[in-house]
């Protein structure tokens, strides 16, 4: 969401806040609070709409609440996933926002216990 509000903002000058709660809400295929994948939150505005959050607040918990008619609804055209490269991504990163998954899935990651602060 982060990555829509911040591209709107640079093409529009004006600074939104979209609703999580209508993602987790209405976006059946994407695991709701347990996970998800950016590409079907992409898909999701770009085929449905988000609404702003200020319509639309965050409530904690999932269940389908009561949307205004005409309420405010912002989409996207498009979305492009950056080839996995250091220089494809500092390419993307210095024209837009950019959003990026960790695959939590994978052994070594499930099995990371320790954070480590270093102090200089």
């Amino acid at each position: 969401m982060a990555a829509v509000e911040g591209i709107y903002q640079i093409r529009t000058k004006k600074l939104i806040i979209l609703s999580l709660q209508h993602l987790v809400d209405f976006d059946k295929k994407n695991c709701s609070c347990r996970g998800g994948s950016l590409n079907r939150v992409f898909d999701f505005i770009q085929k449905n709409r988000i609404i702003f959050e200020a319509v639309y607040p965050y409530m904690t918990k999932e269940g389908e609440f009561a949307v205004k008619e005409n309420s405010p609804l912002l989409f996207i055209d498009g979305y492009t996933k950056v080839p996995e490269n250091e220089d494809s991504l500092l390419k993307a990163v210095a024209n837009q926002p950019v959003s990026a998954a960790i695959n939590s899935i994978c052994l070594p990651f499930r099995s990371y216990n320790r954070v480590y602060q270093i102090i200089s």
